[in-house]
């Protein structure tokens, strides 16, 4: 047997038989199925084993297998008239499918090109009895494909959804439309006289495992015949980037409510091998930095802030820091430049900033944009203190004195693994105190969810040091001991949310709590930089795909 094949309700088995048999025919548990063979010469084979090979020695064997599972059983009769049964294995279209069809594709069949698309679907997926009167229409409106995460395809199809839809490219390469995802096209209907039951899942998104080369035709294939639906465009590159694939893969909108779906099946197999390879290439970026002023010979805890979009806020910042004894004398401040938009105007303005307030920093730049939990790892990397606060820079403090109780708290409570304070709108509302997990049913995820929003800072319930179930990434201290035991930051979200979620499941996983610090307070703006990444439309997609990957990753927490 060269190979079998399953598609739909049909399996499709391709081979050689070394002497004259007949009947061959096929079960599936006690199914007798419906068959099909055609019969065609073998010359590879009859070069080696010689004329004792019968002239029509290949064979293709169509067999409707309907509904029924389980393994197919092939059966034939020998020249003896003994009979003989042996079992499939059932698998996808190999590599070197056109390899296999070579000796089909060397007889001539009248009306078709050798070799061609329409010959093949005719040759080997046209099954015994009448064709049916299939109407199903369909288009592709865009194709993209990147050689490490495969090819996504969006487009429509109108009609009988019981076929196999299948890109055939112009090389005869066969690609399965792995994992489809159907959704509503209500604006098909007028152009096609199409009714509310065919509209409703007409539109479609797809994954290809493999790289799409060239170009084609979008086969519907059913048991009894094959349509050609249209002809496919060359595929586009997908960007390697995550960020700019995400745009392409989540610009094709889809119901909000089925978005979860959608996003399993088919965008995050195709960005995830982005992101891991993206990450991969870190490594040999060249880490550069500067001090500016003399540093603490031995600092007891080190800040670390990403600067993206924008580095104004850091001079609000500094002149807030230069007021704290605390800090002069025991905190080292490193600044991740993670935006190479802004790096050359950072860097000049570093000198100014120092000389202006006094307060020793340092800078360091990565090479390429790594995202939040990138960045906070390259600064962690830098960093030369026992403790790690990691903090935006659109956080500031609001009184002298708050990072050396926060220091206390996490060095009084070994059973915590993180500390954080109260964050504040510039109102004086509060924006943080301690988040929890809740369902969001209308998206079908779950969301980091901020209790007592807005409330004044009195009625907070918690007064003092108290465990909570999660806390934001904004401002939060831990040891470096245990955040390198854990490794680090969660790198593979994509462009932004849910790391320091995560990070808090990872402590939590390790049997350490998360402490909330009530009686240190600082002002948060919140999102200055995120708001930097698009569209609302394209941020809610990039937050639903990004709390799938946190639901996957934590199901112990969120379903207990």
């Amino acid at each position: 047997m060269d190979f079998a094949v399953e598609i739909g309700r049909w399996t499709y088995v391709a081979g050689w038989c070394g002497s004259s048999v007949s009947d061959i025919g096929a079960t599936v548990g006690e199914q007798t199925c419906e068959t099909r063979i055609e019969r065609y010469s073998r010359p590879d084979v009859a070069a080696i084993y010689g004329e004792q090979i019968p002239k029509d020695a290949g064979f293709i064997l169509s067999i409707l297998r309907g509904d029924t599972e389980g393994e197919v059983i092939l059966h034939w009769t020998r020249p003896d008239g003994g009979d003989q049964t042996g079992i499939t294995l059932l698998d996808d279209l190999p590599d070197n499918f056109m390899q296999s069809l070579r000796p089909i594709l060397e007889r001539q069949v009248a009306g078709f090109e050798t070799g061609s698309p329409d010959w093949i679907a005719h040759q080997l997926f046209l099954p015994p009895g009448e064709e049916e009167d299939i109407e199903i229409r369909g288009a592709v409106d865009g194709l993209f494909s990147h050689p490490d995460s495969g090819s996504f395809i969006h487009g429509w199809i109108l009609g009988d959804e019981d076929v196999a839809i299948v890109l055939l490219e112009k090389d005869g390469t066969f690609h399965a439309l792995q994992d489809m995802y159907r959704f509503p096209r209500p604006d098909l209907a007028a152009n096609f006289d199409a009714g509310q039951a065919q509209v409703s899942r007409a539109g479609f998104v797809a994954r290809l495992e493999n790289r799409v080369s060239g170009p084609g035709m979008l086969l519907a294939m059913s048991g009894t015949a094959t349509l050609t639906l249209t002809k496919t465009p060359k595929p586009r590159l997908l960007p390697a980037a995550p960020k700019a694939a995400a745009k392409i893969l989540l610009g094709v909108e889809t119901p909000l409510p089925d978005l979860v779906t959608r996003l399993s099946r088919v965008d995050w197999p195709i960005l995830a091998p982005l992101i891991a390879q993206e990450q991969a290439g870190w490594a040999a970026e060249e880490v550069v930095g500067a001090d500016l002023g003399p540093q603490p010979d031995s600092p007891e805890v080190s800040l670390i802030i990403p600067l993206y979009g924008r580095h104004d806020f850091v001079e609000h910042q500094l002149m807030e820091f230069s007021r704290d004894p605390y800090m002069r004398e025991k905190a080292e401040v490193i600044y991740v430049i993670d935006d190479p938009a802004i790096k050359e105007a950072f860097i000049a303005s570093c000198s100014e900033l120092y000389q202006l307030y006094g307060f020793s920093f340092r800078w360091v730049w990565g090479g390429v944009n790594r995202g939040f939990s990138g960045a906070n790892n390259l600064g962690a990397s830098q960093a030369r203190a026992p403790r790690l606060l990691f903090m935006n820079s659109d956080v500031f403090p609001q009184q002298v004195g708050w990072l050396e109780q926060m220091v206390t708290a996490l060095d009084t409570h070994p059973a915590l693994g993180v500390v954080v304070p109260r964050l504040l709108f510039a109102n004086g509302g509060i924006q943080h105190c301690g988040m929890i997990s809740k369902r969001l049913d209308s998206l079908g995820i779950w969301i980091n969810h901020h209790p007592n929003l807005g409330l004044d800072p009195a009625l907070d319930p918690r007064k003092e040091l108290e465990a909570v179930e999660l806390a934001t990434g904004a401002c939060m201290l831990v040891r470096r001991e245990e955040l390198e035991r854990l490794g680090g930051w969660n790198t593979g979200y994509l462009i932004g949310d849910y790391e320091d979620s995560d990070l808090c499941f990872s402590y939590r996983a390790a049997g350490l709590d998360i402490g909330y610090l009530p009686t240190v307070s600082l002002v948060h703006l919140e999102r200055q930089s995120f708001s930097q990444i698009g569209a609302d439309s394209f941020k809610i997609r990039v937050m639903v795909a990004n709390s799938l990957r946190h639901m996957n990753r934590w199901p112990q927490f969120l379903y207990a």
